[in-house]
């Protein structure tokens, strides 16, 4: 039968079996190579189960390794907590710069009382006779300084011929000078022009240093500081 086909038809037959031969062939290949990784994974399965591993295990371990960190970790007993309340030392002593270490109350009353008499002579001031503060001021002042003043007569001008207080406030620094009497006498003031007219507003500070003189003090130095001016 396979005779009597043409040459033509003979050649399709045998192309035909040859693609069906390989086709049979590489089917075979995979099914093989299927089969090959179906028997190595139940091999490992049955491995795994020989060695008695489970997921069960898996978080036992974990709860373990846990359990142990836990161990080793302080408890929050043993961590030492800070309240400043109760760490602060009420009986520690700080200590601050105040007249009061030096002097007795008495003393700086009687000081500030010289700063007070000191300021109403020494601040006001007349064109018309511009010493007249240095010799109101003289009582309450030491001879050096009395002697540096002398020197610093101020000069009046139209604008700035006369003054006069309407405040002074006497008060201790914050930061006192060491072993001497120090305060401040703050000063608000009116200066006045030539004809009699308010030309200004002003606050100024005397930052006064005493010694003691007899069962008083006096001024033996000053520095002058001019806050402001209104106008």
């Amino acid at each position: 039968m396979f005779n009597n086909l043409s040459p033509k038809a003979k050649r399709i037959v045998f192309n035909s079996i040859i693609v069906f031969t390989v086709m049979l062939f590489v089917l075979g290949y995979f099914i093989g190579k299927s089969a090959e990784k179906e028997e190595n994974k139940n091999d490992k399965i049955e491995e795994v189960k020989n060695e008695g591993f489970s997921y069960s295990d898996m978080e036992n371990d974990k709860e373990k390794k846990t359990e142990n960190v836990e161990e080793n970790e302080p408890s929050h007993e043993e961590y030492k907590q800070e309240n400043p309340e109760v760490d602060f030392d009420e009986n520690a002593e700080i200590e601050v710069n105040v007249l009061s270490n030096k002097f007795t109350q008495e003393q700086i009353n009687e000081a500030k009382n010289v700063v007070q008499k000191f300021t109403e002579a020494y601040y006001p001031f007349d064109g018309n006779n511009p010493t007249q503060s240095i010799e109101n001021a003289k009582p309450f002042v030491t001879e050096e300084l009395l002697n540096k003043i002398v020197g610093q007569v101020v000069r009046p001008t139209f604008e700035y011929f006369s003054r006069k207080p309407i405040k002074i406030e006497v008060y201790e620094p914050y930061e006192p000078e060491k072993e001497i009497m120090n305060l401040i006498a703050r000063v608000t003031g009116e200066v006045y022009n030539a004809d009699g007219a308010l030309s200004n507003k002003e606050t100024v500070e005397y930052n006064i240093k005493l010694v003691p003189f007899e069962n008083t003090f006096k001024i033996n130095d000053y520095t002058y500081t001019s806050l402001r001016g209104d106008f």
